[in-house]
């Protein structure tokens, strides 16, 4: 959305949301999920090949340095098949949920409405005040206001949590997201 709709500029502002979200994801919520908060699980979270990974762009991106062809074609060959495994993934545990029992979860509205009004809101609030530039704030409100990742749903497979109740989310948040993130763009 952030390259359709503001072009490179947008998706430099994205790429660092992304960055900062998944070092949140893959530090506290690994922590989180596999419930070890222990001195030992946290030192080999921050071991863990994606934190490196952000690291290691972080400081390719800050220095400029550009991988070579040879290293960087087959990198770009896996990212492409990341998010379509992941969109699998998200479909086999929905299909194994009952959608319709689902949209009957009075829990699941609450928590779209955090996810999807109230996250975003309290964003907007914040960034009032901070003198950044305006499409950076737009930037950062607009990935605010998408629906629950599928990331939750490979989590709760990863860490032996409720990978349906995850799926569900993940359902109900892009489909209410089609009224809400509009919403929240145009009030924003």
């Amino acid at each position: 959305m952030a390259q359709g709709i503001f072009g490179s500029d947008g998706v430099l502002y994205m790429t660092a949301y992304v960055a900062t979200a998944n070092l949140l994801l893959w530090s506290h919520g690994v922590i989180v999920m596999s419930g070890k908060a222990d001195l030992k699980s946290v030192i080999k979270v921050f071991r863990s090949p994606v934190i490196i990974s952000i690291i290691l762009g972080l400081i390719f991106f800050a220095l400029q340095i550009e991988l070579p062809a040879i290293v960087r074609e087959p990198m770009e060959m896996i990212a492409a098949v990341n998010t379509p495994m992941a969109m699998m993934v998200a479909g086999v545990c929905i299909a194994q949920s009952d959608i319709k029992e689902a949209f009957c979860k009075i829990r699941l509205y609450w928590l779209s409405f955090v996810k999807l009004l109230l996250i975003p809101a309290v964003h907007i609030a914040i960034l009032w005040f901070l003198p950044i530039p305006t499409l950076c704030k737009t930037v950062i409100v607009l990935a605010s206001a998408c629906p629950a990742g599928v990331t939750g749903n490979l989590f709760a497979l990863r860490y032996g949590k409720d990978a349906i109740y995850a799926s569900e989310i993940f359902a109900i948040t892009t489909v209410l997201s089609a009224l809400t993130v509009p919403l929240t763009m145009l009030f924003f």
